[in-house]
């Protein structure tokens, strides 16, 4: 999609999150399987609510005007 659409001057990135704490999900980090998952992760902490914003405001078109076809995974080493 984005070498389709860079031609016209349209930037496309992906975010790949992981993990969040949020009142949505919040329960389930008090199960035995949130338990694993959180013990799995080598910070052994979940992402706190706003963690993205950073990267979603330097994907804004001034701050990001030369990055297309890119996907950024932000997940506090979860996936490593």
């Amino acid at each position: 999609m984005a070498r389709d659409r860079a031609a016209k001057g349209i930037d496309m990135d992906g975010l790949c999150p992981g993990y969040i704490r949020t009142e949505l999900t919040e329960q389930m980090w008090d199960t035995p399987y949130g338990e694993n998952r959180l013990g799995s992760f080598p910070r052994r902490r979940i992402m706190r609510v706003g963690a993205l914003d950073p990267m979603l405001l330097y994907l804004c078109p001034d701050a990001s005007a030369e990055v297309t076809g890119t996907v950024f995974t932000i997940d506090d080493g979860q996936t490593l």
